[in-house]
């Protein structure tokens, strides 16, 4: 008969009085330690910065992606104070190329000449739109009123080219019909003539119409016998024309605009443009939903409360001057913020 007889491992294998307790002495000691480093702790450190930096990043990528300028807008709530974050960017939402013997285009908006106006062979690329030479009123209407996703509210951008073929004015387009709230003309001898009426709010709240806003080219801005690209854009802040993509004019205009009730109109009364346009590509301004800060958080009078970044990325020269920004947060003064002057969000 075996007996099995106890090994001194074996008689180890529980732990002492002794030994529990001094397992619950260090853990209490640690656990101290731990509540005393979290109650030091601020969750919230860093959040704002990070926002803000989120913000810009996601402004200057679509700067970048649209090849048009973004910025963050930084508003404050006159009721609550809170501070929130706003990106404002360009997105595509329509193109005409004018082939198809109708013009049509995006969402399948017929851009069907009429009074006269005719497609012609030798556009930019392909068939273009041809106003020379023909009834006073020729025209395109495009239907862009009957379908949400054109709201110009915010602003818009329209891209296309055109080539003159005489020294007179005429209209390139307007945004309404009899009422236009924006237009593109041409001057006498290639000048060019951009306007928009924003609106404003009166003492009662009510949106009314402002004053036109103009911004005028010289003489010679649109060469004859030449395909020439225009881009034209409100974006809320500013008007602006660019020629052949180089940034030609820039005037200060704020303000929404009135809803878009009326077909934009190439070309129309009071005189069509002596020439043809081909390739129209309209951009509208798209705002994020609005990004918070921090309860506390308030926005320091000597920061920006617009932060834009130009079609390269870059910051805009006309708004910042040429030179980086630093944005430093009362909520983050170690988190600060530094956007370099060709954009780059550190």
């Amino acid at each position: 008969m075996r007996h099995h007889r106890s090994t001194p491992a074996a008689a180890r294998r529980g732990l002492t009085l002794l030994e529990l307790l001094m397992v619950m002495t260090i853990v209490g000691i640690v656990f101290g330690l731990g509540l005393g480093a979290v109650s030091t702790m601020d969750p919230g450190k860093g959040a704002d910065a990070d926002l803000v930096r989120g913000a810009l990043r996601s402004a200057r990528s679509n700067a970048l992606a649209e090849r048009h300028p973004a910025a963050v807008e930084v508003l404050t709530d006159p009721d609550t104070q809170r501070t929130t974050l706003r990106v404002r960017r360009m997105r595509t939402v329509g193109t005409w190329h004018f082939e198809r013997p109708d013009g049509r285009g995006t969402s399948g908006l017929s851009a069907e000449p009429t009074r006269g106006a005719d497609q012609v062979d030798d556009g930019y690329l392909g068939r273009a739109i041809g106003l020379f030479g023909t009834a006073p009123d020729a025209r395109v209407e495009i239907a862009l009123h009957t379908l949400s996703r054109f709201d110009v509210r915010d602003g818009f951008s329209f891209d296309l080219f055109v080539r003159r073929e005489d020294e007179r004015g005429g209209t390139i387009l307007r945004l309404g019909k009899r009422t236009a709230i924006a237009s593109l003309e041409a001057t006498d001898r290639g000048g060019l003539l951009a306007w928009v009426v924003p609106l404003y709010r009166d003492s009662t709240g009510r949106e009314l119409p402002g004053g036109r806003v103009d911004l005028r080219l010289p003489e010679g801005t649109v060469e004859r016998d030449r395909w020439t690209r225009l881009t034209f854009m409100y974006d809320g802040a500013h008007v602006r024309l660019l020629v052949d993509g180089f940034l030609a004019g820039i005037t200060p205009c704020e303000g929404p605009l009135a809803p878009l009730d009326e077909p934009l109109v190439l070309g129309g009364e009071p005189a069509p443009f002596p020439g043809s346009i081909d390739n129209l590509v309209m951009r509208t301004v798209d705002t994020s939903d609005p990004l918070p800060l921090s309860q506390n958080a308030v926005w320091p009078e000597d920061l920006p409360r617009r932060i834009q970044f130009d079609a390269d990325g870059s910051l805009d020269a006309q708004l910042h001057g040429g030179r980086p920004l630093e944005l430093v947060l009362p909520t983050d003064l170690e988190e600060p913020i530094r956007i370099g002057r060709l954009g780059v969000v550190q």
